[in-house]
């Protein structure tokens, strides 16, 4: 059979996951996987962390600790995130010298056959601490939508900047340089990837950020910079420079796919799930990188769906660590059932466009939610354990696994799914107290194919119980 290989992007260890995290990619891929399960499809899913990425350094430095010690203590609270709140990962990758080793040989390859070249290029230079700032060490104004914004990426609109685009110079402090750099042509890659961009259906954002890019002309992507923190590109030929970690990261998803689910075949059906505000880099940048792999004899699937989310937002602000305007995920799951959060952000979360999350009324719908899964169980239990096993035979298709097109999976809304759970429960709940007692006999079916990617620890708790037990909205 077909398998499906999932892919949400591995999260930077300078902290622990928020709630806004949680609503984005890493609960989209887990509620995938669960469906495609429940659809008979075998699917891995595979997270890693970001290990060389620049914000370890600086959050390091801002927290006055050892840039090591912050990963440790990232990567412990987020695996305890993806145990809390079940989101069932095939395996939580983690860096070592096998997987540079790996990284190395993947640069190579594209570096031996011309795929990959050091060139000439500009870069910024601080005069007041002799550095080349990049991502987190340089901030600015983003020249397409005017926004705050980091180097590299704004994440206001997607748009892929460097640091001499988004400076200030007023002071002089800043110079530019020309200087030896590892550069990959992205534009040599522009008509096919147009080619391969046309196959897949978009959400709107992504789609028009595509279209701008694939105007062309693409400006050549910088692999490797000076930050001190990375793979050294020494094995490229020149020492002192660190691989981008934007370029690592295509290998570092093949090679923890590889450790989970063995050799990636050109059939399987790969699922790229990300938050929006990194697109240039999944779409553009990875999709020119793999077809440059391809060109060299690597068999290397491209992926069959990108799957996006906006931005969630707390309380009409931006989740912000450094400002403490923040939930981090792991405390609110000890004060609410992680299967309520985990349903309320499904049906609310930012699929389509910016969200919001507001305490109050998760509290009110989740404790809404709550009393209709309550109300199934106390119906199953007075009516559904009475009733004879093929009662409701004739209604089982109410209860099937929600359906969606596997060839288009960037279509597949999370809350279509969530909304139809709903409905099913609120259909049986009214036709039961209606006298319509043979709808009782459904109860467990939904709960084991509709409500269990939202709500999987209440599904396995209920799993071949002869009475279905009372799931509690707070701890």
């Amino acid at each position: 059979m077909t398998r499906y290989l999932i892919i949400a992007p591995p999260p930077t260890p300078n902290g622990g996951f928020h709630i806004g995290h949680v609503s984005g990619p890493y609960l989209g891929a887990d509620i995938c996987k669960r469906m495609l399960h429940l659809n008979d499809h075998p699917a891995r899913y595979v997270i890693s962390t970001d290990n060389n990425q620049s914000y370890v350094s600086t959050t390091a430095k801002r927290l006055g600790t050892d840039p090591d010690r912050l990963v440790a203590q990232a990567r412990a609270d987020i695996a305890a995130t993806l145990r809390d709140y079940r989101l069932r990962v095939d395996l939580f990758g983690e860096q070592g010298p096998a997987y540079d080793a790996y990284v190395k040989q993947g640069f190579a390859r594209l570096l031996e056959t011309g795929r990959l070249a050091w060139r000439m290029v500009d870069v910024l230079f601080d005069k007041t601490t002799s550095t080349y700032p990049v991502e987190s060490y340089i901030s600015g104004i983003c020249p397409n939508c005017s926004a705050s914004t980091c180097g590299g990426i704004c994440e206001a609109c997607g748009h892929a900047n460097n640091a001499i685009d988004i400076i200030d110079n007023a002071d002089g402090r800043y110079e530019i340089r020309q200087e030896q750099r590892l550069v990959f042509d992205i534009e040599h890659y522009r008509a096919a990837m147009t080619e391969e961009l046309n196959k897949l259906h978009l959400r709107p954002y992504l789609k028009n950020l595509v279209r701008h890019y694939m105007k062309g002309p693409i400006a050549p992507f910088v692999m490797s910079y000076k930050i001190g923190r990375g793979i050294d590109t020494g094995f490229c030929g020149e020492e002192g420079q660190q691989l981008n970690v934007w370029g690592e990261m295509l290998f570092g998803h093949r090679y923890f796919l590889e450790q989970a689910a063995g050799a990636v075949k050109q059939d399987d059906k790969y699922i790229q799930f990300f938050g929006y505000d990194n697109s240039y880099f999944y779409v553009i940048l990875h999709t020119a990188m793999a077809l440059a792999l391809k060109e060299t004899g690597c068999e290397w699937p491209l992926p069959c769906a990108f799957v996006t989310n906006q931005f969630y937002n707390l309380e009409a602000a931006k989740f912000s660590t450094s400002k403490g305007h923040l939930i981090w995920a792991n405390d609110y799951a000890q004060r609410h059932h992680p299967d309520l959060i985990r349903f309320y952000l499904a049906l609310n979360g930012p699929e389509l466009q910016e969200a919001d999350f507001v305490t109050s009324i998760f509290e009110r719908e989740a404790a809404r939610l709550a009393g209709k899964i309550n109300r199934l169980s106390a119906l199953y239990n007075t009516h559904g354990k009475a009733l004879p096993a093929d009662a409701a035979s004739g209604l089982r298709d109410l209860t099937r696994p929600y359906a969606f097109d596997l060839d288009h999976l960037a279509d597949f809304m999370i809350g279509d799914a969530a909304r139809k759970a709903v409905n099913v429960m609120d259909l049986i709940i009214r036709r039961v107290e209606q006298g319509q007692t043979a709808y009782a006999a459904l109860i467990p079916s939904c709960i084991a194919n509709l409500l269990a990617p939202f709500c999987p620890a209440h599904a396995a708790a209920c799993q071949d119980q002869r009475t279905l037990p009372h799931l509690e909205q707070t701890k």
